[in-house]
């Protein structure tokens, strides 16, 4: 598995108790694996997703994928360059 975004255990399933979700349901809208995501639910897994299973996963809970992640991997929701930025 690529690695990329490490995933908050305690974000996760604030998120997923928040949307009223199980991992078995998170699983089946987003095609990660069960099992991974029960272990990052659980605090057991690895906690590291590829970068496109995080998204797809954030997608499912209706969340930026900062809302997932741990601090020191935030990744923004959006990120912005000025016209003169790009011009330049």
């Amino acid at each position: 598995m690529t690695t990329g975004i490490e995933i908050d255990s305690y974000r996760l399933m604030h998120w997923m108790n928040a949307r009223k979700l199980t991992p078995t349901m998170v699983a089946e809208r987003s095609g990660v694996d069960l099992d991974l995501i029960s272990g990052l639910a659980s605090g057991d897994g690895n906690g590291e997703l590829s970068v496109d299973q995080t998204s797809t996963i954030a997608d499912v809970l209706n969340v930026g994928v900062s809302d997932l992640v741990t601090d020191d991997n935030a990744v923004p929701d959006v990120i912005y360059m000025s016209k003169e930025d790009v011009l330049a």
